[in-house]
């Protein structure tokens, strides 16, 4: 979708990025109990360069998408609120997104990409796999990811 553009975070986008967590993942998945995660959600450590957040905007400017990258070691680097609004899925939103992210991460030299993501995302952890993330731990219903760079 050219009609597709890709930002980093700006304070402006805090609500509506709010908001869009709280749409897809309780209004499209069912976890209510996030719901204060993501209000309280904290944006201070992407302003502080130990990380980064991408937001994918339609034409009209409304988010369609969210990935953040956030530093967890001088090496290790975690993958969080990756979402596309379904009805902007298999356009090719989330690998734009996720290209964009990568290039951030490899352009800071982080050796290993880590991420947590739950059965219930079956797609996202096929687009995962398909990018040779291999599942390393379970809590629960936790599925622990990571990719050597």
């Amino acid at each position: 979708m050219n009609d597709v553009t890709i930002v980093k975070y700006e304070d402006k986008y805090k609500d509506e990025i709010i908001q869009f967590l709280i749409d897809v993942a309780i209004g499209e998945f069912g976890y209510t109990e996030w719901e204060n995660y993501f209000k309280t959600k904290s944006f201070e450590p992407y302003k502080n360069n130990e990380g980064e957040f991408f937001i994918a905007l339609n034409e009209q400017n409304k988010i369609i998408g969210t990935c953040g990258a956030l530093k967890k070691t001088d090496t290790t680097i975690k993958l969080n609120s990756f979402y596309i609004l379904s009805e902007y899925r298999d356009k090719g939103i989330g690998k734009k997104l996720y290209d964009k992210v990568m290039e951030y991460i490899v352009e800071k030299n982080y050796k290993e990409i880590i991420l947590c993501t739950f059965e219930k995302f079956n797609r996202a952890i096929e687009f995962y796999k398909k990018r040779g993330y291999k599942l390393y731990e379970t809590i629960e219903d936790e599925f622990w990811y990571k990719k050597e760079l």
